[in-house]
């Protein structure tokens, strides 16, 4: 009776790329501390509560929240999403997509502020009928 062998080949992954190779579906990373960072993100929530509540001017108070919220959002893209060990290419497509965002903000920002002028009143009495 033959042994069972053990599965001895690399996975694939699409087109046929072995798993961890350039190029692969998945690349080998050390893994982050999950709990670490979930850690973090209840201390910026509760930093983000106690902000709020005791900062009364309003700019450095929404600006604090505002600097607060895109660190929670870092922490999440980088380690959740896995961003923080992807390549280049991904960042490459970031900016040029906020640069595009951007672009069409401002680009846009005319027809967001323009009003178009009113009629006061019309120049020929419309007649009301009667019942």
């Amino acid at each position: 009776m033959a042994e069972p062998t053990t599965f001895q080949q690399p996975l694939h992954g699409p087109g046929d790329m072995p798993i961890g190779e350039p190029g692969g579906a998945h690349l080998e990373h050390p893994h982050p501390n999950y709990m670490a960072v979930f850690y973090a993100l209840i201390v910026l929530t509760i930093l983000e509560l106690a902000w709020a509540s005791l900062i009364h001017p309003l700019v450095p108070r929404i600006s604090g929240l505002i600097i607060m919220a895109v660190i929670k959002a870092l922490l999440v893209a980088m380690y959740f999403m896995h961003l923080k060990f992807e390549g280049r290419m991904i960042y490459t497509i970031l900016v040029a997509s906020l640069c595009l965002a951007a672009v069409l903000v401002f680009a846009l920002m005319p027809d967001m502020t323009y009003s178009a002028p009113r009629l006061q009143s019309s120049p020929v009495p419309i007649p009301i009928p009667n019942n």
